[in-house]
């Protein structure tokens, strides 16, 4: 993780997430755009049928999931075929995230999007018009973080609690170690909790 050797492509695009699945890995981008490789060097390019952006990948151990631009979904089996789910509408999913039994999606408009299968999916709303950014799953509940300082959980990705933070900075990203959290945020902003609830913000040099 110190040193890195830069890889060529032939695809000339935006890539936004990268998967590992345990022989493979998946990288998704602009314009619907999905690479595959299994030694992260030769990658090869998948033809999907959707043009939209797909913003995050997940692998939850049975199934590859994206989401992306206007909603999309697209799922991928063992069978390394990719499926389009769901077309969803104008509102976009930026970020998924899953337990052993729900598959939690978040994106514009304080959309929530939860599924069983990775199939049928139903809506839900976190009780905000903010855009949601990114989302976790813990251990024990889901974590989503968005602009101007929306952070939300949810043990059953359902039914969401909002809580509160020192900063009105778009809260970008959310990592958890096992034992601490970090939210990297913009205005050069980091926050770090060791439970989810209480953060302390930092300011980076």
């Amino acid at each position: 993780g110190i040193t890195w050797v830069q890889q060529t492509v032939t695809v000339t695009k935006t890539f936004y997430s990268i998967v590992w699945t345990g022989d493979r890995y998946y990288c998704v981008g602009e314009g619907g755009t999905i690479l595959t490789s299994v030694d992260g060097l030769t990658w090869t390019s998948i033809t999907v049928s959707t043009t939209s952006t797909l913003y995050k990948i997940i692998w939850n151990g049975t199934v590859c999931i994206a989401v992306g631009e206007g909603g999309v979904i697209l799922e991928c089996g063992s069978d390394g075929k990719w499926r389009v789910i769901s077309n969803g509408g104008c509102i976009p999913l930026t970020s998924i995230s899953s337990n052993d039994s729900t598959v939690v999606a978040v994106g514009g408009m304080g959309l929530v999007v939860t599924s069983t299968d990775g199939h049928s999916w139903t809506e839900h709303n976190v009780g905000t018009t903010d855009l949601l950014l990114d989302g976790i799953w813990d251990g024990s509940r889901f974590i989503a973080t968005g602009a101007q300082g929306a952070i939300f959980d949810s043990t059953n990705g359902v039914s969401w609690n909002r809580k509160s933070v020192s900063t009105t900075a778009d809260l970008n990203a959310i990592a958890y170690s096992g034992s601490e959290y970090y939210i990297v945020c913009g205005q050069g902003t980091v926050l770090k909790s060791s439970n989810g609830s209480s953060w302390t913000e930092y300011v980076a040099d």
